[in-house]
């Protein structure tokens, strides 16, 4: 499966590690935006089937999702 990161996508990424860094410990933000990144790279590298999103506007463009607990 190709995944694509789009810029939006990758801002909004720099942007929740940040407000992480902000509500807890120095590092946070980087702790999470390195677990988050890494628990895409193996969802996306399994034969896993991901779910197409169920907002419409997301699914007609085949959009998926998936869901993981943070450590």
């Amino acid at each position: 499966m190709k995944v694509e990161v789009k810029k939006r996508a990758r801002n909004t990424l720099i942007k929740t590690a940040a407000w992480v860094e902000d509500q807890n410990t120095l590092g946070a933000g980087n702790r999470w935006l390195h677990a988050t990144t890494s628990e895409i790279s193996s969802i996306v590298t399994s034969n896993v089937s991901l779910a197409l999103c169920k907002d419409p506007k997301l699914s007609k463009f085949k959009y998926r999702y998936f869901t993981y607990k943070d450590k």
